[in-house]
């Protein structure tokens, strides 16, 4: 697995320890998918978010993160997904949730990777998996900073 990163332009982005741990999470969960795959981390304006969150979900508001899987484990198509994150969004959220920007990041960025790894939540079943898989990798990346 590659991480093609496109950082936020209002912060100072530890982009290594971003590819770390997009990295790892996937190469963990999915290491024969990981082989010769490319995951673009990409992060948006709170308006470009709320735009693709209303074309591509028909929601009319803004999110933290949207993930894009645009290939199977063994296709031709090099990029596996895209993990479109909004920093305003998720430093709302840090504030709502009282933690620190970086660990809402970090929780944010193992989120989208879990999706471009196959994992939902749409059902209680499968959002206890995700939660529990979540807290496994923010106790394993506690010590990493990433803004």
């Amino acid at each position: 697995m590659e991480t093609d990163i496109i950082p936020p332009s209002c912060c100072k982005l530890k982009v290594k320890s971003v590819s770390l741990i997009a990295e790892s999470v996937f190469n963990d969960l999915s290491p024969d998918i990981a082989k010769n795959k490319v995951l673009e981390i990409v992060f948006v304006s709170e308006n470009e978010i709320r735009g693709y969150n209303k074309q591509y979900r028909k929601i009319p508001r803004s999110t933290n993160v949207l993930t894009f899987v645009y290939s199977e484990p063994h296709d031709y198509i090099p990029v596996l997904a895209s993990i479109v994150l909004c920093i305003d969004v998720i430093r709302r959220r840090a504030k709502l949730h009282g933690t620190a920007l970086n660990e809402e990041l970090k929780q944010t960025l193992i989120h989208g990777v879990l999706h471009a790894a196959g994992f939902d939540h749409h059902k209680l079943s499968q959002r206890e998996e995700m939660r529990a898989l979540e807290n496994r990798y923010m106790e394993q990346f506690r010590a990493v900073v990433l803004i």
